[in-house]
């Protein structure tokens, strides 16, 4: 799962990454930073965080910046992880839309792709 969000406080990612966990399958979530202690693992899903905290400002540029610099981590570590770990579908959740082409490289492997639009 690949989400711009802090994954302990999206009710949405967590409740689905566990379901998945608790039917037998692995998941991987690459999200924000945001867990005090920085856990790895959380009720068996394993978390990615970058290097970076959510910016919170008014600025749109820094925004810009914030999410080509996700995207491009989301894109480097997907691609890694799927180069050992093989996944069968990699879920994309939005926004932003563009976050979905940070699945290019498991998509050409042989990857599903979903994308899953928050509104």
């Amino acid at each position: 799962m690949v989400v711009f969000g802090n994954y302990s406080s999206d009710q949405r990612v967590r409740r689905e990454a566990e379901a998945l966990v608790s039917r037998g399958d692995e998941v991987d979530c690459i999200c924000l930073y945001q867990d005090p202690d920085k856990k790895r693992i959380v009720k068996g899903v394993r978390l990615f965080y970058p290097p970076a905290r959510k910016y919170r400002g008014e600025r749109i540029v820094s925004y810009l910046i914030e999410y080509f610099a996700f995207f491009l981590y989301a894109f480097v570590r997907l691609s890694t992880l799927h180069v050992k770990r093989r996944y069968d579908v990699v879920q994309v959740h939005t926004m932003p839309d563009f976050l979905v082409f940070a699945a290019l490289i498991p998509k050409l492997l042989g990857a599903k792709i979903i994308l899953d639009v928050h509104d």
